[in-house]
């Protein structure tokens, strides 16, 4: 019998489906207006994503592989940090076409996604709570930093199940009684004790019923059968397992050497090299001396460190949606789209003989120093061409990358090469062009990864 494994990534802008069979990886993707649907809430310092917008763009992705699947394994992995509620239904376990006739006939109440991108919790309301005994702590955007807030503000009542929203699409399919995370999700949510497996619930105690909370098992550990049909996941048959981060897929799908650090950058960005667990308590300490490095769950045996931004393509993207609006403010005919103005980006050069300008790109700020603006420094007339304001911004995102996690670091641990991921870095040979220039290492490009696929090889039987 042909096993057939499928791979999800649920991203902030696109879902992403990967399947493997009779020995071969085929991708299908959609695009969601997850924030759209959400309405006013996802606006300024409110980024939240329109559940339903989410699991309807999923089913158009698994419906473009047609009637014949029987999936043998079912894995899941995508936007890290996020948080769902959910209040289910008591119903009868039956066959549904789509994952949203599922959604509705057990789902009886559920909140929007708060993203990674969140900016609810301010800086005064963040130092309102104790540190991690662990060094996990929280930032806006993070899961239980998201859970004290909607607490506070008497916004969980109605809910009774929270996860990512990865943790609710697994849910869906095996109705367990209680949510299953893994440690990769655990560890982005924050106030979770890697070792112990636990959370550092003394921390929200009298706050948060710890029942609310996700119960946490080990990475590739199935969650459970599926209980129902649907899109080829077949009750009883398909075996679902626990929900991945999307950064360790995509290292994964890499399939990096020892001497090599894996550059993503889609929508944000990161910097990662995988180390022995056993070594982990060095770089702890190497870490607390670099505020912008985390350590993370890897696999069994590894972890991640990882300089992670949250200034990735969503800058450059963040630049055509001005751009736009400004032509629209000036009543410009014909006005093209963010995304055509994006693939413009791509096809501009700089102006030869020009100073390029400084440009410090973090416009959203990063999760070590929240305040952190943007800036822009040599402006001269010479210089402000539409070109040169792309290359400033490009280059100032692989400035910012690097210096976040720094020479001597890299050094220590002898990276010699750098592999690149993600659909920013992959679109744009300004970016790639600025990669091999200020780290001064050769950049292999990654051929055919993805995040769904790094979740399939996670689970694999090898």
């Amino acid at each position: 019998m042909t096993d057939e494994v499928l791979g999800i990534d649920i991203g902030t802008t696109h879902t992403k489906c990967c399947l493997f069979t009779d020995g071969e990886f085929k991708y299908e993707s959609s695009l969601h207006n997850g924030y759209q649907e959400a309405g006013e809430l996802s606006m300024y310092t409110h980024k939240e994503q329109n559940i339903g917008a989410l699991v309807r763009s999923l089913d158009d992705c698994l419906s473009k592989f047609g009637n014949n699947l029987k999936v043998s394994r079912f894995v899941v992995t995508g936007q890290m940090h996020g948080i769902v509620s959910w209040k289910p239904k008591i119903m009868e376990i039956i066959n549904h076409e789509t994952l949203t006739s599922l959604m509705n006939g057990c789902v009886k109440k559920h909140s929007n996604l708060i993203t990674w991108e969140d900016q609810r919790c301010d800086e005064e309301f963040l130092k309102s709570f104790p540190k991690s005994r662990c060094g996990n702590g929280v930032s806006t955007g993070y899961g239980l930093a998201s859970l004290l807030w909607l607490q506070e503000a008497g916004k969980l009542e109605d809910y009774t199940m929270c996860g990512t929203i990865m943790d609710f699409i697994v849910w869906l399919l095996t109705q367990t009684e209680r949510v299953y995370m893994t440690p990769h999700n655990a560890k982005s949510w924050g106030y979770f004790d890697e070792e112990l497996m636990a959370w550092e619930s003394e921390i929200f105690s009298g706050k948060i019923d710890p029942s609310l909370l996700p119960t946490v098992l080990p990475v590739q550990q199935p969650i459970g059968m599926a209980t129902v049909s649907c899109h080829g996941i077949t009750k009883n048959h398909t075996v679902v397992y626990g929900a991945l981060g999307d950064m360790q897929c995509a290292v994964r799908s890499c399939r990096p050497k020892g001497n090599e650090a894996v550059l993503n950058i889609g929508t944000s960005a990161q910097l990662s090299i995988i180390v022995d667990k056993d070594s982990s308590m060095v770089h702890q300490t190497i870490s607390q001396n670099h505020s912008e490095l985390q350590i993370v769950p890897y696999d069994q045996e590894n972890v991640i460190v990882t300089a992670a931004s949250l200034n990735g393509g969503n800058v450059l993207h963040q630049l055509a949606t001005s751009l736009v609006s400004w032509m629209t403010d000036l009543e410009c005919q014909n006005v093209p789209s963010s995304s055509e103005v994006l693939i413009k980006f791509n096809q501009l050069q700089t102006d030869a003989g020009t100073s390029l300008l400084e440009i410090s790109p973090t416009i959203f700020g990063e999760r070590h120093d929240p305040n952190l603006s943007a800036s822009v420094r040599n402006i001269r007339p010479d210089n402000l061409s539409l070109g040169n304001i792309v290359a400033g911004m490009s280059r100032g995102i692989i400035e910012n990358m690097f210096r976040m996690m720094p020479l001597d670091f890299r050094r220590k641990h002898d990276v010699q090469r750098i592999v690149g991921t993600g659909g920013a870095l992959r679109a744009s040979k300004m970016l790639r062009g600025y990669v091999v220039e200020i780290s001064g290492l050769e950049l292999r490009m990654a051929e055919d990864t993805d995040a769904s696929l790094g979740s399939i090889l996670f689970v694999q039987q090898d």
